[in-house]
């Protein structure tokens, strides 16, 4: 061993000094004499067999190529060899994403009774069910949603005391002409308006968001004019 070399092999530890000697063919895995034999017409070091049960395995073996060391004679680092598996094909068509369109989307009807329901949470649910966030086939830069159909918009519950408290601001656009209103008075003057209010709220604000929003019809009492489109009742509580 030169005296380079020699100086390299002080600084490693016991478990790299006994690679070093590997790789240089002076010892085996073991401590001992390495044996020689032939894999495939060409010489090939043997590992000890007290490491494997008794079984003498080659560095050509597996198990040996998956812990596999190398050594830079011009360097003290050692690297380890990734192992070289087959690429595997993968089946594109099958992971393809596909995005909805007006061609492929199927917009149903729904009914949700909002008695007893609170404002905020009902709003909530019928805004996920307007944008189409309940489907496989969702997709966000696309009206994919249903139409959703709130009856008894005007039994609407309010935690605590919002309906005093909260606040509508409009403008009449004239100068001066900005109103505030309370859920209580718009409850007498216009009950849609309050679940209109707080659907609204809850989609985006440009275009899609304006498209999205003529899926909402809302009515105060029972009924709605919509029985031609054959509406399905749905009860928020089992969808979400």
């Amino acid at each position: 061993m030169k005296k380079e070399t020699e100086g390299r092999y002080q600084k490693l530890c016991p478990q790299e000094r006994l690679a070093f000697s590997v790789d240089l063919g002076r010892i085996d895995w073991c401590g001992n004499l390495p044996q020689k034999t032939t894999c495939g017409g060409r010489p090939t070091r043997l590992l000890s067999p007290t490491l494997f049960g008794g079984k003498a395995l080659s560095t050509e073996h597996p198990h040996f190529l998956n812990r596999q060391v190398l050594v830079n004679p011009k360097k003290s680092s050692y690297l380890r060899s990734p192992i070289k598996r087959p690429h595997k094909k993968v089946d594109s068509l099958s992971y393809k994403t596909l995005s909805a369109n007006k061609a492929t989307v199927t917009k149903n009807w729904l009914v949700v009774d909002a008695e007893g329901q609170t404002l905020g949470r009902m709003a909530s649910q019928v805004a996920k069910l307007i944008r189409g966030k309940h489907k496989t086939s969702y997709t966000p830069h696309v009206n994919c949603g249903d139409h959703v159909i709130v009856i008894n918009a005007d039994k609407i519950a309010l935690s605590g005391a919002k309906m005093e408290d909260k606040k509508y601001v409009r403008y009449t656009g004239y100068p001066g002409g900005q109103r505030f209103s309370t859920p209580a008075s718009e409850m007498k003057r216009k009950p849609t308006r309050v679940v209109e209010e707080a659907v609204r709220g809850m989609l985006p604000k440009n275009r899609l968001g304006r498209a999205l929003f003529n899926s909402l019809h809302v009515f105060a009492g029972g009924e709605h004019t919509h029985e031609a489109q054959k509406p399905t009742v749905v009860n928020l509580n089992e969808i979400f």
